[in-house]
């Protein structure tokens, strides 16, 4: 067992912490030509989908058993001690985070942080990985779709068909994050699904 950061959006960060998003799709680089089994978390692929040379490995970034902490975009300010007995940990810090849609009270702006940058320490989210698998992106089913945090809502708001209405949203999302990259839903890129479960902050860190 590892435990690894994973970035998320403001969106997905609300979905996790309202328990309805249990699982996340990663595009896999490099992008693999043939596919000949996954074992342990890792492709095995071929150049030319050969079985006897040439067999090359892909890792999977996250396994199973792993725990991640989620990096979402926060901010920090230095509070003054509590009247109440000061925990162990205390260090003067206290972080907020943009998904809970914190406003200053005076009206002024919030000077927020990247999620690439936020540290372990102010880590509020934690996830533990269940299941590893790939997939393209294209394959997921409906209910896969409602389990990468769609809501209802979202299905209304933009107007699906009946017919795989969490599957369209998802394509959007999709797209909205990986399109620019290259990895759009029209050309299916390979995919990492993790499936993951809430836990409370581990007892004790692991390095």
């Amino acid at each position: 067992m590892n435990v690894k950061p994973i970035l998320f959006s403001g969106p997905m960060v609300r979905s996790i912490r309202d328990e309805c998003k249990t699982e996340t799709r990663r595009v896999v680089r490099p992008q693999p030509k043939h596919i000949q089994q996954l074992r342990d978390g890792r492709f095995e692929t071929s150049p030319d989908g050969g079985f006897d040379w040439g067999v090359e490995y892909i890792e999977s970034p996250y396994q199973t058993g792993d725990i991640l902490w989620v990096r979402e975009t926060w901010a920090s300010f230095k509070v003054a001690s509590p009247v109440r007995a000061i925990p162990e940990d205390f260090n003067g810090v206290s972080y907020i985070y943009r998904a809970d849609d914190v406003r200053n009270s005076d009206g002024s702006a919030i000077k927020w942080r990247p999620s690439i940058f936020m540290p372990r320490a102010a880590a509020r989210l934690f996830l533990w990985v269940t299941d590893v698998r790939v997939e393209r992106v294209q394959e997921i089913s409906e209910d896969d779709a409602w389990r990468e945090g769609v809501t209802m809502d979202d299905v209304l708001s933009l107007g699906c068909t009946p017919d795989d209405p969490a599957k369209c949203v998802f394509s959007g999302i999709w797209d909205d994050l990986n399109a620019k990259r290259g990895y759009g839903w029209d050309v299916n890129p390979w995919v990492w699904v993790y499936t993951f479960e809430r836990i409370e902050k581990p007892e004790r860190w692991c390095q």
